[in-house]
């Protein structure tokens, strides 16, 4: 039979496809059998026809029900994952999708978690799941069940179809509200992105997956907290400077209209002075260390120019006490009352910073060299110092 099947010539017809499904109906238990009638399904369901029609023969029971049959056999389970997720992928009719498939491919995952092949196979079938039965996964999905899948595929970075599959069941199950939101919770948005910067996103495939993810969780309230901490902005412009199809292209376009990024952003920091809490701007100066604070945007506009036309008074004042400058034409521009308030806030940040300096040279007054060298290094901005002055 499977030699059959794997003839580039074969055609597989109704009687042919019938036959199988009786077979593994009755003879499922047999491991040896199991693996090689789920070995053709998974070939042959590849016609979408051949697929439609095993499934009216509700033959996706009898591979569900292996699951449990042959639950330490990874070799059998591997062909059953994949008979499965060429199945799922064309069900219109999720009656036909038995109740206990999602939690059953769900345990054959974290059991066989160190093998590749099950994990590749096992989620590439839910992802299909997550897809023909929103409802019925999105209230099986719990918080400790995504955190686990995240640890496992933090294991298979290096892999561009687990990767891949992963971010097509983010993307699929974040098209629910509560769960993308469970997701936010356990810093998906900053997992993506580290996938999305590793190896595994070599493949156009893989980086839409992982896109997609994203695109689905932009419109969740803390994506843009999440998003500056982990260099997200920088990591898109990296991958729109690459030769992308058009997919990709979109799918970048449409998380920065879902978050409502300015296209002219260029860095974390001209996001959070933007639109973030003060805290976001602040660990982006901490922990960024090697940041031009007063990079200027597409269009030649700093984080703190950004800060000043939003009316962000204390991003300003914080700006301005880590060493960044603005244009006088941005002040110029303002309303005379907009005008009264930022200017208090310049000011609160320049005797932040000319405090922050003196306590550094009382620190050495007998060394008179050392003085002039440290006040030379605070005054060109050294992330952090004056930070933590100002936040006591």
């Amino acid at each position: 039979m499977r030699k059959l099947v794997d003839n580039a010539t074969f055609e597989a017809n109704e009687s042919y496809l019938k036959s199988i499904a009786k077979l593994l109906k009755y003879y499922r238990k047999d491991a040896t059998f199991a693996y090689n009638a789920c070995h053709v399904v998974s070939i042959v369901a590849l016609e979408e026809s051949n697929a439609q029609f095993l499934i009216n023969l509700d033959i996706m029971k009898s591979i569900v029900k292996m699951l449990s049959y042959h639950k330490d056999s990874k070799r059998c389970l591997v062909k059953a994952c994949a008979a499965l997720w060429n199945l799922v992928s064309v069900c219109d009719d999720t009656c036909k999708i038995p109740s206990d498939c999602f939690e059953l491919l769900w345990c054959t995952l974290l059991r066989h978690r160190k093998s590749k092949q099950v994990v590749h196979t096992a989620i590439g079938a839910l992802a299909n799941l997550a897809v023909a039965t929103t409802s019925h996964v999105s209230a099986a999905i719990r918080s400790k069940y995504l955190k686990i899948l995240k640890d496992i595929v933090n294991k298979y970075t290096s892999s561009s179809e687990i990767c891949s599959h992963f971010g097509a069941f983010v993307a699929n199950i974040c098209v629910n509200q509560h769960n993308a939101e469970k997701c936010m919770n356990l810093e998906f948005v900053q997992f993506l992105v580290k996938l999305l910067r590793s190896k595994c996103s070599r493949t156009p495939q893989a980086k839409k997956h992982l896109l997609a993810a994203l695109h689905n969780l932009a419109d969740v309230s803390g994506f843009l907290e999440h998003f500056t901490i982990c260099k997200g902005i920088e990591t898109l412009k990296s991958i729109l400077l690459e030769n992308v199809d058009q997919d990709i292209s979109n799918y970048i376009e449409g998380i920065f209209n879902y978050a409502s990024i300015s296209e002219s952003a260029t860095t974390s920091l001209h996001i959070a002075a933007f639109g973030c809490k003060l805290e976001s701007v602040v660990y982006v100066l901490m922990n960024n260390y090697d940041i031009d604070i007063d990079e200027t945007d597409a269009e030649g506009n700093t984080a703190c120019d950004l800060a000043i036309q939003n009316g962000r008074e204390k991003v300003v004042e914080v700006l301005v006490a880590s060493g960044a400058t603005f244009k006088e034409d941005t002040f110029a521009e303002l309303e005379e009352n907009d005008k009264k308030r930022i200017n208090r806030s310049v000011n609160r940040g320049n005797r932040h910073r000319i405090k922050s300096r003196d306590v550094i040279e009382t620190l050495v007054t007998n060394h008179s060299k050392m003085i002039h060298d440290m006040s030379s290094v605070i005054t060109e901005f050294i992330p952090g110092v004056e930070m933590l002055l100002i936040l006591n």
